[in-house]
């Protein structure tokens, strides 16, 4: 399966960010990465059935300085 994700920006600032087709841990380290990088910090958190699997190496985010 493709690996993909989904962000909602609504116009106050907000950010819900949705995983697909990642097993593991690996969807928790792409979305810390991600959270990170924009400066973010999590409020709520939903894991799907796909977490408890055994996933691959997580995906490293490098980001320009």
């Amino acid at each position: 399966m493709e690996e993909k994700i989904t962000m909602i920006l609504d116009g106050k600032g907000n950010i819900e960010m949705e995983t697909f087709g990642f097993t593991g841990r690996v969807c928790d380290k792409v979305a810390d990465e991600i959270l990170v990088s924009m400066g973010g910090k999590l409020l709520k958190e939903n894991k799907k059935s796909e977490y408890f699997d055994e996933g691959s190496d997580p995906v490293s985010v490098i980001l320009e300085k």
